[in-house]
């Protein structure tokens, strides 16, 4: 393995914007040379970070003015593949290089070759003040002079940057320079940096407890039921108003009277019935017990309307779905209110991890939703306890004259009840649907580390940009 070429090299001492090192190729042996402070060891302290892992060595030398985040990139051959090796958010990327990279210099000399000693720049600079000739001794004067003039600019250099902005550019100097300390509100800054400082701790507290919180059951979205109350209430009403246009009501008390001859009264019926039947059959003009003429007989005629096959199955098809209408309207519960208190219990899963101040409120606002639902509701069934008294006489007096149309149920109060019962299963439908958004999002966000993180820096920049002169401490997962 081996560096084949320095592409670049990012706001790192004196290489504040090296980016067109891609058209230098190194070969086995290469010389790199030039004056002080061009950047000869800068390069041997980017490679020493790699070799040790070590991004402090990166980090303590940052450009000034800094403009941007500090990054390397190299281009590395390994047999016959030649990728990039990166230096990015203050680590290298993983590499085997550092394994076969060994550098020779006066850290190495110092850590392997002497104690207690080391080689700083002017050391080295000493060892060649040997001068010769009054020429010579001028010149070395001259550029002693030049070099304390130099360290004298340095100082004053590093005196005019005050620390708590040597890391920005010009701009941001500018910008800090120009803010009025009068207009600082320092318990507004205070505010905003404690409840910042609790969001931060709430996004770091979630990323370590995200096994547990994964565990949690989602929030589906929620759609509401289909209720057929109402149907079954004006299904009934159909039913009650149905009418046997072609009976009469005289023709039906005429026969009923004749029933009630009989000494049983309640085979009046079936009798009758019996011998109709016989009659029909085998008897046309006789009766088929007595034997007497009825051809002329209007009760006769009144049993032919009433003994009718049609009229027959009209009556046995109306008691029959009066009958079922009847257990439908019985058994009706609405019980809504229930299901939606256990998704509202999931849901206050999750109100611990998300710091949203809306999630909360959302929470809040659900089980108020349903506190008026579960009141609704047991209006509704109230009611529908008390209509089934006055719907089961209906149908009994229904059954006993078919034929006539009935008065109809009035459904007025309970389309009026389950009209304002829909309307707030409509308002949770949306806060559910909203829960159910913010959940979804926050599960995925605490699978990715880096996901966390971008949230985090989201928080600083957003400070920053309220506060200019805010300078964050170093905060990560």
């Amino acid at each position: 393995m081996e560096i084949k070429s320095i592409k670049k090299i990012l706001n790192i001492g004196t290489f504040s914007d090296f980016q067109n090192g891609a058209s230098k190729r190194y070969e086995k042996v290469n010389l790199i040379y030039g004056m002080n402070s061009y950047g000869k060891t800068t390069l041997i302290d980017v490679l020493q970070s790699l070799k040790f892992n070590n991004p402090e060595l990166i980090t303590d030398r940052k450009s000034i003015p800094l403009n941007g985040t500090q990054s390397v990139e190299l281009s590395v051959k390994q047999e016959d593949n030649e990728t990039s090796l990166k230096y990015r958010n203050n680590n290298w990327d993983v590499n085997t290089l550092n394994t076969v990279l060994e550098i020779f210099s006066s850290d190495f000399i110092h850590k392997n070759l002497f104690t207690g000693l080391t080689i700083q720049r002017e050391n080295k600079e000493n060892l060649t003040d040997f001068i010769l000739g009054e020429q010579g001794v001028i010149k070395a004067e001259q550029l002693e002079g030049k070099r304390r003039m130099l360290r004298q600019k340095k100082s004053e250099k590093r005196n005019q940057i005050p620390t708590y902005v040597k890391d920005e550019n010009k701009e941001g100097i500018d910008n800090f320079i120009s803010i009025n300390p009068e207009n600082i509100d320092t318990a507004v800054i205070t505010s905003e940096l404690e409840k910042s400082n609790s969001e931060l701790q709430q996004l770091k507290q979630n990323y370590s407890d995200r096994n547990t919180i994964i565990l949690f059951p989602p929030i589906e979205i929620y759609d509401i039921p289909t209720f057929e109350m109402l149907n079954d209430y004006e299904q009934l009403n159909v039913l009650l108003e149905q009418d046997y246009s072609e009976m009469k009501e005289e023709v039906v008390s005429q026969v009923r009277n004749h029933f009630e001859i009989f000494k049983d009264k309640g085979e009046g019926e079936y009798w009758v019935s019996k011998g109709y039947n016989l009659n029909s059959k085998d008897f046309a003009s006789s009766c088929p017990f007595c034997g007497q003429d009825i051809t002329s007989n209007e009760l006769i005629a009144a049993y032919d309307l009433y003994f009718n096959k049609e009229f027959k199955n009209y009556i046995e098809t109306l008691t029959e779905d009066l009958n079922a209408k009847k257990n439908v309207l019985r058994n009706i519960t609405l019980t809504q209110h229930t299901t939606l208190q256990q998704i509202l219990l999931v849901a206050k899963n999750y109100e611990k991890y998300l710091i949203s101040g809306d999630f909360k409120n959302k929470i809040a606002e659900f089980g108020r939703l349903n506190s008026e639902l579960k009141k609704q509701e047991e209006n509704i069934n109230q009611l529908n306890k008390q209509n089934f008294e006055s719907i089961l006489e209906l149908i009994q007096n229904k059954i006993q004259l078919p034929y006539l149309k009935s008065s109809s149920f009035d459904i007025s109060t309970i389309k009026t009840e389950l009209s304002t019962y829909i309307n707030l299963l409509e308002e949770i439908k949306i806060v559910i649907n909203q829960i159910s958004e913010s959940v979804s999002t926050f599960r995925q966000s605490i699978q990715v580390e880096e996901t966390i993180n971008n949230k985090i820096n989201d928080y600083v920049n957003s400070f920053t940009t309220l506060f200019p002169f805010f300078r964050p401490l170093p905060f990560s997962l």
